[in-house]
Formats: structure tokens, C-alpha cells, sequence
């Protein structure tokens, strides 16, 4: 990850290429995502967590087995003198033991200062986010990719709005139709959370943005009603959704979704609806509506709009 952060840098558009096709590949494991979000340092501390709960785990059982070891002999030597010894023993090993692990806590201390990630500034999502200026259509179209696949990590969609990648969304969208769909994807999925995060206010005011520019597309439109959908179902989020506009959005959504709206399944064909798909995105319309009105703050405003 040191090594990709550094080529991205580059301006050869080969390199900047394999960089992000490397980073796209890795994105698609859940443990690597994390990596690419939080950096290559998250690595060098995960293993240090694990290596001192391991030894910790290792040092109570070892006392355990002393001390049970222990307590069976004290129970068959009939003297003190022999319970005494054997005390004297388990503390020898248990010192031993714990020599032991500050010894191996002394090695991950000399790695982490000999590794060069202290020299590497950034993250891999920077590495991304920078790749996603370049010239090369087929480059942004893989860091669009690589975006899409780091937004399904769990628990992680608060670190990519806040490491400002709706910017990005919103920029490489006008690429293609196929970008424009993509980006909508990342969306919904960044709204799609068990929690509310910071800054989750900028997810709603991009699926704003996706209703208005969307055109008749379909699918685009099914993913901003269902980030609307999904950010609805916090209770806490319903006045916001109504100051961000997304009623106006969804009276829109819901207008096209109609018998005489125009929508397209594929913006690169004339391809008809179906009623049925038209009939889905009117249920999911009329539930964002519903969520909004639940809120009693919110009634008012929405009968005077």
C-alpha cells in the first residue's frame, strides 16, 4: 500500500493505471477496504492488537495451568514445605512468561519504528481520490470503481464522506451514462447505514443533485429514492431530508414515475417501462412522503410548500 501511495503520485498514465487497477482488485475484499480507508499504518496496529491480546491470552492460561498444577500437588503433600515449592516455581515460570512478551513487545515497537510508513503521507483512498483527476477516461472509470466498492464496507461510510469523496462522485458521474449509474450506486450505498454518521448531510444533498440531473433514467432515479428511503428510516434524519429538499425531489421522482412520465431502463436505449417497475418507484415515492410527514416538525412546511 507505501509503494502504491507513492506510484500514484506519478504522471506516467501506464503506472497511474496499474495503481488504480491494483487498488480496485484489493477493494474488493472486505479486511483490504478497511486497509485502503484507514491507511497502510491500520495494518502495523491491527497485528500489534492481536500479537499483545494473543500473548495476554497465553499469559492467563499459563497462570491458570500453574496454579491448578500447583493446587493438585499442595492437595497430595501432606507438609507446608512442598505447597511452598511449588508456589516458588509457578512464579518462577510466570516470570518467565511475562519476559516473554515484553520481549516481543519490544520487537513490534522496533518494526513500527523501522517501517517506512512514517515516511508515506496519505492514505490509498487519497491515492484514489488524486487518481481520480487524471486525464485518462479508463483511470477515473476504475478510481469510480474502487470508490463503488470501498462505500459496501461496513461501518466505514462515515470515513469516506469525510474524507471528502462526494466531490468525486459528483465529478466523475459526467463521464458516461455507465459513470452517472455507478455513482448513484455509491451513493445510495453511503446512505445505506445502520447509524447516522457526521457530515451524512452531504449524502443527502448529492441524491438531491443525482434527482435533478438524472433525466429519465430509471435506475438512477431507483437509487436516489431509496437513499431517500433509507435515510428515512431514522427518525432523527426526517427534519433534515425536508430542509435539504428532499421532498421536492421525490414529488419530481414521483411525477415521472406516472402513466405519462417519461423514464428509459438503459439511457443508451428507447427500451419502454413496464408498469410494474413504474408502480415500484410510486410505492417507493409514496413512502419517502410518508416518512417525512411522520415527523411532526416537518407537517406544516409540507402543507404550505
Amino acid at each position: 500500500l507505501e509503494a502504491l501511495i507513492k506510484l500514484a503520485a506519478g504522471e506516467d498514465t501506464m503506472g497511474q493505471h496499474n495503481v488504480a487497477a491494483t487498488l480496485c482488485n484489493m477493494a474488493a475484499d472486505s479486511r483490504a477496504s478497511t486497509a485502503i480507508i484507514r491507511g497502510a499504518g491500520w495494518i502495523s496496529t491491527e497485528r500489534q492488537r492481536r500479537g499483545l491480546d494473543r500473548s495476554d491470552k497465553n499469559n492467563k492460561s499459563t497462570g491458570s495451568m500453574l496454579s491448578s498444577d500447583g493446587d493438585r500437588r499442595n492437595s497430595k503433600s501432606g507438609d507446608g514445605e512442598g505447597g511452598e515449592g511449588k508456589v516458588g516455581g509457578g512464579g518462577t515460570a510466570a516470570t518467565d512468561a511475562d519476559a516473554k512478551a515484553k520481549a516481543n513487545d519490544n520487537t513490534n515497537k522496533r518494526q513500527n519504528s523501522l517501517s517506512p510508513s512514517s515516511n508515506v503521507s496519505g492514505t490509498p483512498l487519497d491515492a484514489i481520490l488524486l487518481l481520480s483527476h487524471a486525464e485518462d477516461f479508463t483511470v477515473r472509470r476504475v478510481c469510480l470503481l474502487s470508490l463503488f466498492r470501498l462505500s459496501m464496507c461496513n461501518d466505514m461510510q462515515g470515513v469516506l464522506v469525510a474524507a471528502n469523496v462526494i466531490p468525486a462522485l459528483m465529478r466523475l458521474r459526467h463521464d458516461s451514462p455507465d459513470c452517472a449509474l455507478a455513482s448513484a450506486r455509491t451513493i445510495f450505498n453511503l446512505a445505506n447505514v445502520r447509524e447516522v454518521y457526521l457530515k451524512i448531510e452531504k449524502v443527502i444533498q448529492a441524491a438531491v443533485i443525482v434527482a435533478a440531473v438524472a433525466g429519465d433514467s430509471l435506475p438512477q432515479l431507483t437509487c436516489v429514492a431509496r437513499a431517500f428511503k433509507t435515510l428515512g428510516n431514522h427518525s432523527e434524519l426526517r427534519p433534515r431530508l425536508l430542509e435539504e429538499g428532499v421532498m421536492g425531489a421525490t414529488q419530481a421522482i414521483l411525477a415521472k414515475s406516472g402513466p405519462d412520465g417519461e423514464l428509459l431502463t438503459d439511457p443508451t436505449s428507447s427500451s419502454p417501462v413496464s408498469p410494474e417497475e413504474r408502480s415500484a418507484l410510486t410505492e417507493l415515492c409514496c413512502a419517502i412522503l410518508h416518512d417525512l410527514a411522520s415527523c411532526p416538525r416537518n407537517r406544516l412546511a409540507m402543507v404550505s410548500t
